[in-house]
């Protein structure tokens, strides 16, 4: 949050392409809540008449509510990474306005290919954060907050139910994605490191032979990059571990979900198509 509250400036300046990214994703969510409910539809209207025609028609209808929110996703996508990288542009060319600014003592207390390491990795993460990263936030927030008014106009309780693992969900997301923050820097401090050593060498490399130190600072590289490595499996490492964790949880709200519903289904406290159309959290 304090990275868009520092770019603001920025978005402001693409505030109405912004809007519009964001009005068709929502409108893809908004699609892709019909596709449920045909689905509660067909199975009911299946139970009373199985026909081929019944079949097809609902069919060929989710496959039209599919392709019509597969459109609408694509453009809200293609807005937002388009928006992304003007930023990035934008940003890049005022970096570099603000280096040739600079006094000269601020150079020598700075490395320069950590300075230049930050400009491209750096401004590539920010670049990430505005498109995908902003892109996937609304996606999510849209369809879990319809998800659940859906489910509690089904049935109130089967949703309790379903949504029992969510403060699980939140707790682990929470603390891996906290500590995923922490591995990121943690490699982007390195890199910066590896660069510095990689230009103040190739700028030095008269005084390096000079003095014969091509060993010294080869083996001062490799431990360098060996760290680089070593910090960038840990954090592969962590993400690897998050989106196996939501999914696992998730399954274990499906498995509750369906354990109840199908209770529900054979009390009769609920039709099948009305247990098929609860999508789950």
């Amino acid at each position: 949050m304090s990275a868009l509250i520092a770019l603001r400036s920025y978005l402001f300046r693409y505030r109405v392409a912004m809007i519009g990214g964001f009005l068709f994703l929502i409108a893809a969510n908004a699609v892709a809540l019909i596709l449920p409910y045909l689905i509660r539809l067909a199975v009911d209207s299946l139970q009373h008449e199985a026909n081929a025609e019944t079949l097809l028609r609902f069919g060929l209808l989710i496959v039209l509510v599919g392709l019509v929110q597969a459109i609408l996703s694509y453009y809200g996508r293609f807005i937002q990474a388009r928006v992304s990288r003007r930023i990035e542009y934008e940003l890049r060319a005022d970096l570099f306005r603000h280096f040739e600014k600079l006094e000269l003592d601020y150079f020598q207390h700075n490395k320069i290919g950590d300075l230049v390491a930050r400009a491209i990795n750096d401004l590539t993460a920010v670049r990430g954060l505005l498109g995908p990263g902003i892109s996937n936030l609304v996606n999510t927030t849209v369809a879990f907050l319809a998800t659940i008014i859906i489910m509690l106009t089904i049935d109130a309780r089967l949703t309790l139910y379903s949504t029992s693992v969510l403060p699980l969900i939140s707790i682990v997301f929470f603390v891996v994605a906290r500590k995923i923050e922490q591995s990121y820097k943690s490699v982007q401090d390195q890199f910066g490191e590896v660069s510095a050593q990689a230009q103040e060498n190739f700028s030095g490399i008269r005084t390096v032979k000079a003095y014969t130190q091509e060993d010294y600072e080869l083996g001062a590289f490799r431990a360098a990059n060996q760290e680089y490595v070593r910090r960038s499996i840990a954090y592969a490492r962590l993400y690897a571990l998050l989106w196996p964790a939501m999914y696992f949880l998730a399954g274990l709200a499906a498995i509750i979900l369906l354990w109840r519903g199908g209770l529900d289904v054979i009390e009769g406290r609920i039709t099948l198509g009305q247990l098929v159309r609860l999508p789950g959290p």
